[in-house]
């Protein structure tokens, strides 16, 4: 990275340079811009560490500086570097919030203290996240493990056979080319495993169960063998619609994950379905409490209208959950529309609108799959 480190960089050939690196991701770039809670139009204090084969840190940060914003360390030997001890740097970059490693050594890191973006280097990496931080972590090339605890995690395994655990928390795990093993921990986490069309169908369907986990094969016949994930993205093709499976505890569960379906049009988001599931499987709220939040919410009035009638509102159901016109059903939508004139309440029939479309699935391109788990019942 041929950058002048005496002074403070500016934000944008910092972001140019990681973006340069093929192996970094849009979204980890993105994430430390977050992070840093900055524009392209600022500089950063960015440090230059070299770690000797004796483990020594060689530092050069900016004239008067004493701390960095981003710390880049150049090509290790394999040392196992603990930041939260002073004598490998903990000291100075405890609170550092981008760490870049480059080269091709094995890294060997050990973190903890703050929110922060982690990218690793081109060797078979080991990356350890302690704490409840939410932490961006980008293996880079390399057969990498990385390991995180609790936190809300967004973690990339990137080239290579991976090993990647998250722990608890709410966490997305992109996976990329190679072997991939996850384990997504506690909570609702998300795995995003790119374009749909890098997927080949096996028994014709995208997942397959083997031994405990949920495996997706690619073309090249590698494989990301899941435990513990709550919902699969696989990326559709420019102008397609994304096709998601989720998984659901018990047959209420899967239901509140279709309401997003059915008055938002997407699938759940990692934390509010964290939050709905956890108060429903408590007794705290019911699937119609669920639907009533979602028609008072400000994303449904934006996506319909603060006022939208009942003919309407029908033939948004019909639309959102079952990929087709009402009009195409004169007879359903009448049997609808008829309940809403005589005073049902939307919420009551919006459960029974999913209920009804659960025990009669369709196949429609970008209508969300639901597994529940621990029966043989599945809606899609």
């Amino acid at each position: 990275m041929a950058l002048n480190y005496d002074q403070p960089i500016p934000t944008s050939d910092v972001v140019a340079a990681l973006a340069a690196n093929g192996y970094i991701s849009t979204a980890t770039l993105a994430a430390i811009e977050d992070l840093l809670n900055t524009d392209t139009s600022s500089s950063l204090s960015v440090a230059v560490i070299t770690v000797g084969e004796d483990g020594a840190l060689e530092i050069t940060l900016p004239e008067g500086s004493s701390s960095a914003q981003a710390a880049f360390f150049n090509t290790l030997t394999g040392q196992t570097l603990d930041f939260n001890s002073a004598s490998t740097g903990g000291g100075v970059f405890a609170d550092t919030p981008v760490y870049v490693f480059t080269g091709n050594g094995n890294v060997n890191a050990v973190f903890n203290t703050v929110d922060r973006v982690i990218i690793g280097g081109e060797g078979n990496d080991s990356l350890v996240v302690l704490g409840d931080h939410n932490t961006t972590v980008d293996g880079g090339a390399g057969n990498d493990t990385i390991v995180t605890s609790g936190g809300n995690d967004s973690v990339s395994g990137g080239a290579g056979d991976d090993v990647v655990s998250t722990g608890s928390g709410n966490d997305t795990i992109l996976t990329s080319s190679g072997n991939d093993t996850i384990d997504a921990g506690a909570n609702f986490d998300v795995i995003q495993l790119g374009l749909v069309s890098n997927y080949v169908l096996t028994d014709g369907e995208l997942l397959v169960e083997r031994d405990g986990a949920w495996v997706a094969t690619r073309t090249d016949g590698t494989e990301s063998i899941v435990r513990n994930a709550e919902q699969f993205i696989f990326t559709g093709e420019p102008g397609q619609e994304d096709t998601v499976i989720s998984f659901a505890e018990t047959h209420e569960d899967a239901v509140a994950l279709y309401l997003y379906e059915a008055l938002l049009d997407r699938a759940a988001d990692s934390e509010g379905a964290d939050f709905w599931l956890d108060q429903l499987d408590h007794d705290n709220v019911s699937l119609t409490d669920i639907a009533n939040g979602f028609l008072a919410s400000s994303e449904f009035s934006t996506l319909n209208g603060s006022n939208i009638n009942n003919d309407d509102f029908v033939d948004l159901l019909y639309e959102n959950l079952l990929g087709r016109e009402a009009r195409l059903d004169s007879e359903g939508k009448a049997f609808w529309f008829d309940q809403l004139e005589a005073g049902a309440d939307r919420a009551e029939l919006v459960v029974n609108f999913v209920e009804l479309a659960m025990a009669n699935p369709v196949d429609e391109t970008g209508i969300a799959q639901i597994i529940i788990l621990g029966d043989d019942e599945q809606a899609s």
